[in-house]
């Protein structure tokens, strides 16, 4: 659909003028696509709630124990669409709600990833809502599976003994990437400051991008106190942070030369995020170079403060503390 089919759809079904034959399991998805770009992550369940409620009256269908409205699910995809739409803001409308409907967000059986089929039969979970029954749901999850799908690649647990493998992907991300930013002498510099913390592989927060077996990008989180910086780096601290007081660490991010503007990085972040978020994370912050800066901003991240890595050849790298809350805005 184009993007003046979307909003007529969305328009129609708002003001409940919309025949009940295009009131389709697709029109819901894309009327929640367009409601998540336009709303706070908050106000996007009531908003629903109360259209399809009024949807249902006026297009002659019931709301009752067993029929109309289900709390559970529309709060499902309220959630799982709605961190989508703030995946994709820099994607046209129709091309978002296009990727959306071809991806695993349109599959009916994607529910069950959060309830199982007795919870949503019960009069409770229809007319009240539920707690997710099915162990390991987390919307930002499927949001991040959604958009790899979208982009074409695939993202996986980094495995013990895998950082000899990533070190050359590292290593020319560093040399050739930073090389618009910086002079060659901090460039080289950078190396001591930067890397593979082998401690994220070990707690299972690294992940691994590929595209048909290439690893294209890496990245991670961490629980711990450390912000930046390999295991040869100087200063590193493997204290467990509070989830409730101290944001998670996004650590490590490489993309691998040529492969850069491609979503690989917003993929990472999206997956981290969501991982972060599911031990009961608040916020994320990171050590940004100037070369990441934009991808950060674009993604919610703040500058907190500009500071230099200190290094042996006596050298400062210029980084940028950054913060990103994962508390939807009210």
């Amino acid at each position: 659909m184009t993007q003046a089919e979307l909003e007529g759809l969305l328009g129609a079904f708002l003001d409940r003028t919309l025949p009940p034959a295009r009131w389709t399991h697709q029109a819901h998805l894309s009327v929640a696509l367009m409601l998540g770009r336009r709303l706070p992550a908050a106000a996007l369940l009531p908003t629903l709630r109360e259209a399809i409620n009024r949807y249902n009256i006026a297009s002659g269908g019931v709301n009752t124990d067993r029929a109309g409205y289900h709390e559970a699910i529309t709060a499902f995809y309220a959630a799982a669409i709605g961190a989508y739409a703030r995946l994709t803001l820099d994607l046209p409308l129709a091309e978002a709600a296009r990727r959306l409907l071809a991806g695993p967000l349109a599959e009916r059986a994607i529910v069950q990833r959060a309830y199982s089929s007795e919870i949503l039969q019960t009069v409770q979970a229809r007319r009240h809502g539920a707690a997710p029954d099915v162990s390991g749901f987390h919307a930002g999850q499927l949001a991040a599976e959604a958009l790899a799908h979208d982009l074409g690649f695939t993202v996986r647990l980094a495995e013990a003994g895998e950082a000899g493998e990533l070190a050359p992907l590292l290593q020319a991300a560093i040399g050739e990437l930073l090389t618009p930013f910086l002079p060659p002498d901090k460039v080289e510099a950078s190396r001591e400051v930067m890397g593979l913390d082998t401690q994220l592989i070990a707690d299972r927060t690294y992940y691994v991008v590929q595209r048909e077996g290439l690893t294209v990008g890496c990245g991670g989180w961490s629980r711990r106190a450390t912000l930046f910086g390999g295991d040869h780096s100087a200063g590193r601290d493997a204290a467990l942070l509070d989830p409730v007081h101290d944001p998670a660490r996004v650590r490590a991010m490489y993309t691998r030369p040529g492969w850069t503007r491609r979503g690989i990085g917003r993929l990472v972040l999206a997956t981290c995020e969501a991982a972060a978020e599911a031990e009961g994370f608040q916020a994320c912050e990171l050590a940004s170079t100037l070369g990441g800066e934009p991808l950060y901003r674009a993604c919610g991240y703040a500058v907190v403060e500009r500071f230099e890595a200190a290094t042996r050849r006596g050298l400062g790298i210029p980084l940028l503390r950054m913060r990103k809350s994962l508390i939807p805005a009210p």
